[in-house]
């Protein structure tokens, strides 16, 4: 079933923001620091009328100078793809 067929995906993502002055409420400026990984993973012969299901994974972490910005978050997609 899975011979040949499997498609994977990994993505790394940072990104992060300084900027020069306070935030509202809060004296010192903010600072963010933004990681994410996803996977994704599909099999191109499993078909529903020519679209392809993907299931998708993501965890992503946002650390902050102010506290009250940071979270982690785990999402979960799932989804349907065409291959032209």
């Amino acid at each position: 079933m899975f011979k040949g067929g499997l498609i994977t995906s990994l993505y790394v993502t940072r990104a992060w923001q300084d900027r020069d002055a306070s935030s509202g409420l809060f004296i010192n400026p903010r600072k963010d620091d933004r990681w994410s990984l996803t996977g994704r993973i599909r099999h191109r012969d499993l078909t529903l009328r020519g679209l392809a299901p993907t299931l998708e994974l993501t965890y992503e972490v946002l650390g902050s100078s102010i506290p009250l910005y940071e979270y982690r978050n785990i999402g979960v997609a799932f989804g349907l793809s065409r291959d032209f």
